[in-house]
């Protein structure tokens, strides 16, 4: 049986081989379309796949909220923290702390700048990573123990085995102890190497500790042992609250403890350079059923269609003898026919995709059949749910009527059926329409912010110097400075602690500035090139001198933003140069002396403007040294900052990028997004106008008679054709009026995330419906045509 149902499937597929091909196109573009999809849902909402018992591991976040200011979220917290739950569960738990560090590591003659994770010796007892060589439990024990990965231990030591070997560091030698894998991309602690905290360099070892508990500098990581829940560490962590930040209650501040497990920290916006979230990705998946959506309409729409031209055939069948369950399951057979062909289309062409589409989001997306069967056997039988939802409608309806109701209803189709065909059509280009929409105001919105982001660094290249602390000393970090300002091949250097894109910021929360209030604003330290190298103009008093204003025991002289002279209650900039404030608080705090105000321009993520900001002169107190380079002499100015840098630190590999590739780095992961979206909302208009084309076709055909005569009794090609254009249009423009609102609303919540945002106005509403307006007179203009231009003769020569 199963044979003979094959056989005329196939006989009926190629006799209707123009609806079989449309059909089959939309379902294997939304196929692998939705592969795409659930392949990216899968590494976003799978890290750390390498985890034993994943649920068990937590990280401790640090919420604190401050009374004038945005406060922040972040997975760091103190040193200490550690200790202190140690101190009180740790027989219940294991903890570790971890760090992202830079370290120069030398072997031979091979030198270069690392990313390294420096960890306690507990670190792979909590983050469970299979070890190719070694005692996962013991392989951090010792100081300057080192647990190299693949890559790494192959671009030092080659092919030889790297167990035992040393590797010199920047402040002593390390002892390879363990091996493993290359950690995959979504993971929060893929390094070339991992280093004991005991280590010289790293600030988590004895010491460099921080004991101050403003301090975060580390994740604090905790593995529930069994029979130790969740509820057992928040009384542990509410108790140091109140014990480590007794001024909360009066201050205003609020310093909060929170327990996350660590396979979702990366959606929480808790970890810097992770920007998405739970929403993007319900947004995501939200795209991908409708993309899905939009293919079974379009699939059904056609096999509805297709069903009146087979009621002769199946009146026929029944006559003969055909039972009811035996033509349904032929009916059935068909459309999951085509559905299992389209995905093997899709497969094919996600392998195809793949390294593309990965390289577009800059992830490594893998899709294997034998490492993630459940995702395999997930998509396989969505497409045959696809196949039997599709075919099930004109299955039933089909198998049901009587052969002397199916012989007389041949060939026609009833208001009813006309009116669904109808709303599906609308529904169809109602998701194409908002997703259009979408896609533009996305567009438009990081095209903005690149340009604000990058119009502050225009000029001259700008080059920045990072990871100034690996330098032995204060010292060192001078001469450079010095030699770089009087290069004569440069146009400016200067010293910072902050740089555009870094979320590091320095907060100070004081009750002495503004009378019967807690202020809070940032700090950065700066020297007095800063605002000439970076092209910042004052709106109000004069620049920091280094010669006069580094008075770091008595005063604090600084230039503040607009936004903190409006903080400090000066209503005009000018207002506020010469005034000093505060000094009568804490005696740590000193007076501020105000000297100038200068523009508040983007220092931090892309969606957050400036904040109230204090600029303080500390020219030996910085983390980034910022080189403004002639633009027509580019290649000398970098042999230049080469040249000076290695004359002073040899041991030191230099580190450099240039500002505009920090902006486009902060903006990679929304830009990502923006075209993705734009490829499905294609997609989306792509499925939607095969699926019109085809109901255009059917529609043409099925009215081939009536179109006879009413050119038989007078009307013109032209009234032919704008009937036939006026039918199919109704249905897309209702679908702008659905799918503004609801596009308008998103919209709306995802500009509000952006301190500098562009208007919402009407014109990508218009553009994206006159645009799915002329596409589908475009397709269906052909059909309509071809019918108009008919002869009367050809459509009634039976009559």
């Amino acid at each position: 049986m199963w044979r003979s149902l094959l056989k005329i499937s196939l006989r009926v597929l190629w006799k209707d081989r123009f609806y079989a091909g449309i059909t089959l196109a939309g379902l294997a573009v939304a196929f692998t379309a939705a592969i795409f999809i659930a392949l990216w849902l899968q590494f976003e909402l799978k890290w750390e796949p390498f985890l034993q018992d994943p649920d068990s591991v937590r990280g401790i976040a640090t919420d604190i909220r401050l009374p004038t200011a945005k406060g922040f979220h972040t997975l760091n917290t103190p040193s200490s923290l550690r200790e202190e739950l140690d101190a009180a569960l740790g027989d219940r738990i294991t903890t570790a702390r971890y760090l992202q560090e830079t370290v120069v590591m030398a072997v031979g003659d091979r030198r270069a700048v690392e990313n390294v994770g420096t960890a306690d010796p507990n670190f792979f007892r909590v983050i469970t990573v299979p070890f190719l060589a070694g005692d996962p439990a013991h392989a951090l024990d010792e100081p300057n123990s080192i647990v190299l990965t693949r890559a790494l231990a192959t671009k030092y030591f080659g092919s030889q085995d790297p167990m035992g070997r040393t590797i010199e560091l920047q402040d002593g030698t390390g002892r390879v102890t363990g091996l493993i894998d290359d950690l995959p991309d979504n993971s929060l602690f893929k390094q070339g190497a991992y280093v004991a905290a005991q280590s010289a360099f790293s600030f988590l070892s004895a010491g460099k500790s921080s004991t101050q508990w403003w301090d975060l500098n580390a994740y604090t990581l905790v593995r529930l042992l069994p029979g130790t829940t969740h509820a057992d560490l928040s009384p542990v962590l509410r108790q140091l609250e109140t014990a480590k930040y007794p001024d909360d209650e009066t201050s205003g501040v609020r310093h909060h403890f929170e327990i996350v497990k660590i396979r979702d920290a990366h959606l929480l916006g808790i970890v810097y350079g992770q920007t998405r979230d739970r929403t993007s990705l319900a947004a995501l998946g939200l795209i991908g059923i409708l993309t899905l959506g939009i293919a079974r309409v379009n699939f059904v729409n056609l096999a509805t269609a297709r069903a009146t031209r087979r009621t002769r055939e199946i009146g026929v069948r029944k006559a003969l003898g055909a039972s009811r369950a035996t033509l349904t399951l032929q009916l059935l057979v068909e459309p999951m026919l085509l559905a299992i062909v389209a995905l093997l289309i899709a497969f094919v062409a996600i392998e195809l995709l793949l390294p593309t589409m990965s390289n577009l989001l800059g992830e490594r997306l893998e899709f294997s059949v034998q490492r993630e069967p459940l995702l395999a056997a997930g998509i396989v039988l969505s497409g045959l749910l696809v196949g039997v939802a599709a075919g099930l409608y004109p299955a039933l309806l089909l198998s049901r009527m009587t052969p002397i109701a199916a012989l007389n209803a041949a060939g026609r189709s009833g208001d009813g059926s006309n009116f669904v065909r109808q709303a599906m059509v609308m529904l169809q280009f109602a998701t194409s329409i908002a997703l259009i929409v979408l896609t533009i105001f996305l567009q438009r919105q990081t095209e903005h912010a690149r340009a604000v982001n990058l119009t502050r660094i225009a000029g001259d290249p700008l080059v920045v110097l990072n990871d100034l602390q690996r330098l032995p000393d204060t010292a060192t970090r001078q001469l450079i400075l010095r030699r770089l300002a009087d290069e004569p091949l440069l146009r400016g250097a200067t010293g910072s602690s902050l740089v555009q894109g870094d979320t590091k910021q320095t907060l100070s929360t004081r009750d002495d500035i503004v009378p019967g209030q807690r202020t809070t604003f940032s700090v950065v330290r700066i020297d007095q090139n800063f605002f000439p190298v970076h092209g910042l103009k004052l709106l109000a008093g004069r620049n920091l001198d280094d010669a006069r204003d580094t008075q770091e025991d008595k005063l604090d002289t600084a230039v503040i933003s607009t936004s903190a002279a409006k903080l400090f209650g000066f209503a005009n900039p000018r207002d506020a140069v010469g005034r000093t404030i505060g000094g009568s608080g804490d005696p740590t705090d000193l007076p501020i002396e105000i000297i100038g105000v200068v523009e508040d321009f983007p220092l931090h993520t892309v969606q957050e403007s400036m904040g109230p900001t204090v600029f303080v002169d500390r020219p030996n107190r910085f983390r980034y040294i910022t080189v403004r380079v002639p633009g027509g002499h580019l290649r000398e100015g970098i042999d230049a900052i080469e040249r000076i840098w290695n004359d002073v630190a040899p041991s030191y590999p230099i580190q450099r990028q240039f500002a505009d590739a920090r902006v486009e780095h902060m903006w990679r992961s929304t830009q990502n997004e923006a075209d993705v979206l734009t490829s499905f909302a294609l997609v989306a208009v792509l499925i939607g106008s095969l699926g019109l084309f085809g109901l255009a076709a059917y529609t043409a055909q099925r009215r081939t008679k009536e179109i006879g005569i009413r050119k038989a009794m007078g009307a013109s090609t032209a009234d032919v054709v704008k009937l036939l254009v006026m039918q199919l249009t109704r249905p897309v423009i209702v679908a702008n009026l659905l799918a503004w609102p609801v596009a308008l609303w998103v919209v709306q919540r995802w500009l509000s995330a952006f301190a500098d945002r562009i208007p919402i106005d009407i014109w990508p509403f218009l553009a994206a419906g006159a645009g799915t307006l002329v596409l589908a007179w475009t397709v269906v203009i052909g059909h309509a045509l071809a019918v108009g231009r008919a002869r009367p003769s050809y459509a009634l020569r039976y009559e």
